[in-house]
């Protein structure tokens, strides 16, 4: 639902209130890059690969640059939900949607002034929700006295398929993990890419487990320890694991889409100016 504001200096995005939680299939045989054939972005590049300045943009279909974060829908015309990957499965750049700079492109993450690599490649695509926040000031029940990361819900595709950095795709929420980043309540949403054969036959946790034994809890363990082992596995002695609330369990079907609703509602109200916006772009 489009809310129509008075006010020219609020950004006119699409809020949606109440997300639906009826996911449509589109299964497909293949196990190819692919992409949802009915969202028509492009991406766009500024700088060179594996530099300070490079950005990764998104294009609309008259070519005009969009928001990753604010103008891809949080649903998919297709069913389900918009995921933006951000790293492809496999590999080790750790790009991120820059939610502190205009028109919120993808770029590689920096600490101490040095681009950020993984340790270790993340086995999985790995992206976030559109239309979504993690609050700091928000309260998530059975995560009292943890702050939201000020991040997009991250999303952890489980596809065998290779999904390039900056595409949009569509998928089926499964499940989530509720992982504890330094104090900070950094949700993993667990989905499937819908162009998936399994995606068919995956509608909810128990189904995951079943068709992908073990894949959640190598989910959970790979989150877990990224940060403090080093790239032969072995552990760095001056790094702490991550930790999980709810006994590190991952959460069942309904509670991971009242997660994506919640931070759906925390980004409405951001974008309509009714918490501060701080540092973070709004266009």
């Amino acid at each position: 639902m489009a809310i129509a504001q008075s006010d020219d200096s609020v950004p006119k995005h699409d809020v949606e209130s109440t997300p639906s939680t009826n996911v449509a299939l589109e299964p497909r045989t293949e196990t190819a890059a692919v992409v949802d054939p009915m969202l028509k972005y492009t991406n766009h590049d500024s700088g060179e690969p594996n530099t300070l300045e490079y950005r990764r943009f998104l294009l609309d279909e008259e070519g005009e640059r969009i928001s990753y974060w604010h103008d891809v829908a949080l649903r998919s015309p297709s069913g389900g939900f918009n995921a933006i990957i951000e790293i492809t499965r496999k590999t080790r750049a750790k790009m991120e949607i820059s939610t502190i700079e205009a028109g919120t492109p993808i770029k590689q993450d920096v600490k101490k002034g040095k681009l950020r690599d993984y340790n270790i490649p993340i086995e999985w695509n790995y992206g976030a929700f559109p239309q979504t926040w993690e609050q700091p000031s928000h309260v998530w029940l059975g995560l009292e006295g943890h702050a939201g990361d000020n991040d997009p819900v991250d999303v952890v595709d489980l596809s065998a398929i290779d999904v390039p950095c900056g595409t949009v795709i569509a998928v089926k929420p499964i499940a989530a993990l509720a992982m504890i980043d330094e104090g900070e309540v950094d949700w993993k949403v667990i989905c499937i890419n819908l162009q998936d054969p399994l995606a068919a036959l995956i509608n909810s946790l128990e189904d995951c487990e079943r068709l992908l034994p073990g894949q959640i809890d190598a989910v959970r363990e790979w989150f877990t320890w990224y940060k403090a082992v080093g790239e032969d596995g072995a552990r760095l002695p001056d790094k702490e694991p991550n930790i999980f609330g709810f006994e590190g369990m991952p959460l069942p079907t309904e509670k991971a889409l009242e997660v994506i609703k919640e931070a759906h509602n925390t980004w409405a109200a951001l974008v309509l100016r009714k918490v501060p916006a701080c540092d973070l772009q709004l266009c």
